[in-house]
């Protein structure tokens, strides 16, 4: 099987489009809301996959898991301590953004039953190229001295995308959702060794829970 050649090619354009939209969308948020109020937002991620897994996929999805992704995104709150802003008409665009995460990884779950993991990053990976070659023409700004460092972004992020996408290919959308939060976990982990970023007692019982 040649990894360029797609079972599916309509499924696997839809789903790189909407891996760039659901990045944009995120990365604008950052612009108009703070972090903890953008990623409080985001967090609903979970709860909209597990939803959308039970009505495209026809996924079942049990109480366990519906009570799983509850006491988690309570422990993304007790963190986030999200303040009234997250009612600002701004809080629509993570709100996207997490709409069109699910529907990535709905796209992504439904891809694997015609491609291989390496396909589908393969589609990601021209499709967000040839999206970002135009709007560099819009956007672009001059490099500097720190902007080799966008390499091991796009390292790795390539990276998670392709274990994400290994992930979708053997198990259902549903079953890895709880798993979302663990993003937290190490945000917080990351933070304390790279910028001394000390967690306070909310973060720790949120991380706990």
């Amino acid at each position: 099987h040649t990894f360029y050649k797609s079972g599916n090619i309509k499924i696997q354009l839809l789903r790189s489009v909407l891996s760039i939209v659901e990045s944009g969308c995120f990365i604008l948020s950052f612009r108009y809301l703070s972090l903890a109020d953008a990623h409080s937002i985001g967090s609903l991620t979970p709860v909209i996959v597990v939803a959308m897994s039970s009505i495209f996929l026809k996924e079942h999805v049990s109480v366990k898991t519906w009570i799983a992704i509850f006491i988690g995104f309570l422990g993304v709150l007790i963190i986030m301590r999200p303040g009234l802003s997250i009612f600002d008409p701004y809080s629509l665009i993570p709100l996207s953004a997490a709409f069109f995460l699910g529907l990535y990884q709905i796209a992504t779950r439904k891809a694997s039953e015609y491609d291989s993991a390496e396909t589908s990053l393969f589609y990601n990976s021209i499709i967000g190229i040839a999206i970002m070659i135009v709007l560099s023409f819009i956007y672009w700004q001059d490099l500097h001295s720190k902007s080799y460092l966008i390499f091991g972004v796009g390292f790795f992020y390539a990276m998670g995308l392709y274990f994400q996408i290994i992930a979708l290919s053997n198990a259902r959308a549903s079953i890895l959702q709880p798993f979302h939060y663990t993003l937290i976990f190490w945000s917080i982990i990351f933070g304390y060794i790279f910028y001394n970023d000390t967690p306070d007692i909310f973060m720790i019982i949120g991380a706990l829970i």
